[in-house]
């Protein structure tokens, strides 16, 4: 056993983010909350310049080109107005290109609705959004001071075309463990908006994440980038166009985002970024490629992609790999991938492949890989190196169900150092897993938790080892990956963090035992719940109760299985008399909610359900437990976003599940509301006991509030004696 290596099943505490420094150094990690992604979040524009059927007479049915249509149109939108395409298909056998028009939306009537049967094949997307520098500029400006972790200004020799509003991008030569392969320098760099200009300083943001002591320069991009563009509610088929690069090309641009989108059947990329900062990619759906090998990539961060957030998308069957940055040309530090849903990846081959890789290309840094569900994590290092990328409460199973070897669960190639591996869960139950392997040429049929420091992305060979020092130093190394021998690289394992990560080849939580706080935090970007999540549980993933993985989930996921979003809140609902109406919350996961109250003397109760988006019909069913339907199967109420169903002869002490199905937006659904009901449960913890009827006593006689409801069993509107006798009465009572 490795002496890092300490086996426990004792529990980790979620915190927040005060306790980051404790688990992992501040220099390993940068500041991700509140500098990635569309700053100040997606704005809802209102005002429709153009409906490109009933304005522009564009035809819906998928007959006539509307190329010119949709890009005149988008060539003349105001700022902060939407080009609308209502429901139907619109065929595209050009390719649409916004050089320069920021702030304006691109919308559809939703996925699946508006559909762009997109047939153009030679340009990189068929909608291109923003325009290169190129040949992209050379880092010539010498950086006199001011390149430090955290620093939002530098002293400059010769601050030339800079501006504010520009990019620019500030880098290093190349330290020891910087290690390219493409034939490119200074690979440790970073994309950053200048704010301001002062003599010979520079002020820019997000803040510098990371100390450049090696030589350190700046460039800056002449033109300035396109902004504030988004592409919403609409699908992207490209069954038609083989030859496309992607169906979105997005290049040097700033705040930009997809929201809502849906691409299918790419031959080749789906959606490619290069030189871009704080855009965003939410709540979309990849899938179905049309083939599974190079340049295949799904959501591809391709060069100096720097800041963005990757954020609620599913991906089935959707590149390979489905999320990659650094393709190639790497330089991308900064971003966060977070709750996203992988399922179904592809290699094109017998080897398994990653679903999220963060390298593909050198030097790429200081990303955040978070909330995850996917098969493998990879950081393949077949052009290069990279670092400080940090792994928190994600799923990766390794477990593939159509690709013979290789089933790993997180693979960190050669020149993968300072890594930070956290709060995770490895492996899958259902599969028989080995920890970790460094022997030569081990069989590829094992299932593994951990594969690191080998060179290559399929084969589990080396010839020779690489020093063990601090830091790396990959000088020495050769540059060709295909044509020279490859050596393991056993800093991959010495630099790496690996703290509280449940894996199913142990059976148990792994903790480091030199660190001391086992509290793992909930988020390194976020802090607190998001809306988003709904009924969902947050955090998705406890490492400390992996038993129950089959039951956590994340928003995408749920999204992709029961065909609607997360429902923003369920509850059991009951009148307490003058004083009103109180719930209690039945989250979907997790810990069930447990209603504690009497229902009375046909012990009837009431869950109401409020969807994101009205609901036009739903049916109401008990699917598990002793309950009815009041009013008879399938009876339920809707208004608005809400569906109501009334259950009366609901026996006590015991858990039931109720089935709503329903229809919104013409997409049907199925939501599975868990509920436990155990009268005189005042404390919510599933035994009635002493605790419970302290609980009622102490409150005898309050009014009658938020949070002291559930004291008042008989839903009386007043907290009394009849409550405490009643707990009495059921003590010693337990939900199974």
């Amino acid at each position: 056993m490795h002496p890092r290596i300490l086996f426990s099943l004792l529990s980790a505490t979620f915190l927040a983010s005060s306790t980051l420094a404790q688990i992992v150094p501040a220099d390993r990690l940068t500041a991700w909350q509140g500098n990635v992604g569309v700053p100040g979040g997606i704005p809802v524009r209102t005002t429709i310049y153009k409906n490109l059927v009933t304005d522009s007479g564009a035809d819906n049915t998928g007959v006539a080109d509307c190329t010119t249509i949709l890009q005149n149109a988008m060539t003349s939108c105001p700022a902060n107005q939407i080009v609308y395409l209502p429901a139907g298909t619109y065929r595209i056998n050009g390719c649409v290109f916004n050089a320069n028009r920021s702030n304006i939306t691109l919308r559809g009537a939703g996925m699946g609705k508006t559909i762009l049967d997109l047939h153009g094949s030679t340009c990189n997307g068929v909608i291109d959004i923003g325009s290169q520098d190129w040949p992209q500029p050379d880092a010539t400006i010498t950086i006199q001071s001011g390149a430090t972790a955290g620093s939002t200004s530098v002293l400059c020799d010769r601050p030339t075309g800079i501006a504010t509003g520009k990019l620019i991008r500030i880098e290093q030569a190349d330290l020891t463990w910087v290690k390219p392969l493409n034939g490119f320098t200074n690979r440790m760099s970073f994309i950053l908006k200048v704010t301001g200009v002062s003599g010979s300083s520079v002020s820019f943001w997000p803040p510098l994440p990371f100390t450049l002591t090696n030589s350190p320069k700046l460039a800056v991009y002449p033109t300035l980038p396109i902004q504030g563009v988004g592409i919403e509610d609409i699908t992207l088929d490209l069954q038609n166009g083989p030859n496309a690069g992607a169906a979105v090309f997005l290049e040097q641009a700033y705040g930009c985002w997809l929201k809502n989108v849906e691409v299918a059947h790419s031959s080749h990329r789906q959606i490619w970024l290069t030189t871009v900062m704080n855009c965003e990619i939410r709540h979309s759906y990849i899938h179905d490629v049309a083939s599974f090998s190079s340049n295949r990539e799904g959501i591809d961060l391709y060069e100096h992609a720097c800041w963005n957030l990757i954020e609620d998308n599913i991906s089935v069957r959707g590149g390979y790999p489905m999320i990659v940055l650094g393709d190639w040309k790497g330089s991308c530090s900064g971003n966060v991938i977070a709750y996203n849903y992988c399922e179904d990846a592809q290699s094109g081959s017998s080897i398994a492949g990653s679903a999220i890789s963060d390298n593909h290309g050198a030097h790429n840094m200081m990303n955040l890989i978070e909330g995850n569900i996917a098969q493998m994590f990879e950081s393949d290092g077949y052009w290069g190196s990279s670092s400080h990328g940090t792994l928190l409460r994600n799923w990766f199973s390794g477990r593939f169900s159509d690709q013979l070897y290789n089933h790993i669960a997180v693979k960190l190639n050669h020149f993968a150092d300072y890594y930070n591996i956290v709060g995770n869960i490895l492996g899958d139950p259902s599969v028989s897993s080995t920890y970790e392997i460094e022997t030569n040429n081990f069989p590829a049929t094992l299932h593994l938790v951990y594969r690191l420091g080998y060179p290559f992305i399929g084969a589990n060979n080396f010839n020779g080892t690489i020093p063990t020092a601090m830091p790396p130093d990959y000088t020495q190394e050769p540059d060709n990956i295909d044509t020279e021998p490859q050596r393991f690289d056993p800093n991959v394992r010495g630099t790496v963090i690996r703290h509280g990560n449940y894996d199913f080849a142990t059976h148990s939580v792994v903790w480091d035992p030199g660190i001391a706080t086992r509290q793992i935090p909930n988020s390194y970007y976020l802090t607190s719940k998001p809306s988003w999540f709904g009924a969902l549980t947050w955090p998705a993933f406890d490492p400390n109760n992996a038993a129950a993985i089959g039951s956590m989930t994340v928003p995408a996921q749920y999204r992709y299985i029961n065909g609607i979003d997360v429902p923003v809140r369920i509850r059991s609902r009951k009148v307490h008399g003058a004083a009103g109406a109180f719930d209690i919350d039945l989250p979907l996961n997790g810990a069930s909610g447990i209603e504690c109250r009497s229902g009375g003397a046909n012990s009837e109760y009431q869950i109401v359900t409020t969807f994101a988006t009205p609901i036009s019909s739903a049916s109401g069913f008990v699917t598990s437990g002793a309950a009815s339907i009041k009013g008879g199967r399938g009876t339920a109420t809707v208004n608005g976003a809400d569906v109501t169903v009334d259950l009366e002869q609901v026996a006590n002490a015991q858990a039931i599940e109720v089935e709503i199905d329903g229809v919104t937006n013409g997409i049907t659904f199925r939501v599975n509301v868990p509920m436990k009901v155990l009268i005189g449960d005042t404390t919510g913890n599933g035994t009635v006991n002493a605790s419970d009827i302290g609980y009622s006593k102490s409150r005898v006689g309050q009014v009658l509030n938020n949070t002291n409801f559930r004291a008042d069993v008989t839903a009386s509107g007043a907290i009394n004696a009849s409550d405490v006798s009643l707990v009495k009465s059921r003590s010693g009572t337990f939900v199974p």
